[in-house]
């Protein structure tokens, strides 16, 4: 076997490689020991975006474990690219809900307290309060999981994505323990439902 330096990083690479397995860079020129054929590396791959892999490959972050030789390629950033609107969109609208929240809130208050007395309670104004509160979370992590694309974008690199991997575990979290909370909720009411039932037919 013929080895060859990558122009880019220095690795050893199989003269036979068309392109670096550390950084990706496409093996040119003769110390590869082949000549580049058309459509090959990671150029020709689906979603490859030339300004995001050139500022990407300079630097590609990588690192070795137990699943192997990982890599972010330029697939990889680009559906990231792709991803960031709609994350940006929730976040926003996640923020819009909490605004809308406090105002019913403060609505709810006002009216109700004028009329005491009509079967409602301004106390139903803070529960609007309360459900607000529990958006502004997951409006938090949203933003800094879109901030955090725009940063790998930019040329961010490895710390970048990790901020983005953070936001998204973070965010992912919270809507898996809300969801246990609001099951563990329907599932007490359903069985106070049950047993009043079953109290009213003895």
């Amino acid at each position: 076997m013929i080895w060859a330096s990558c122009p880019a990083c220095g690795a050893e690479v199989l003269e036979t490689q068309r392109n670096c397995h550390r950084c990706g860079a496409a093996m040119r020129g003769p110390e590869a020991g082949s000549e580049e054929q058309p459509g090959g590396g990671f150029q020709s791959q689906p979603g490859f975006t030339p300004e995001i892999s050139s500022a990407l490959y300079g630097n590609a972050p990588r690192y070795d474990s137990g699943f192997g030789d990982i890599m972010v390629t330029p697939v990889m950033v680009e559906h990231l690219r792709a991803t960031r609107p709609w994350v940006k969109f929730l976040g926003i609208l996640h923020f819009v809900l909490v605004g809308l929240m406090a105002l019913a809130g403060l609505i709810a208050i006002v009216v109700l307290s004028s009329t005491r007395g009509a079967g409602a309670s301004p106390a139903l104004g803070f529960l609007y309060w309360l459900i607000g509160l529990f958006y502004i979370a997951p409006a938090v992590y949203l933003n800094r999981y879109a901030g955090a694309i725009r940063e790998l974008l930019q040329g961010g690199g490895a710390p970048s994505m990790e901020r983005a991997l953070e936001s998204q575990k973070s965010f992912w979290r919270y809507a898996g323990i809300l969801t246990l909370v609001a099951i563990c909720i329907y599932a007490l009411v359903l069985l106070v439902a049950l047993l009043a039932a079953a109290g009213r037919s003895m």
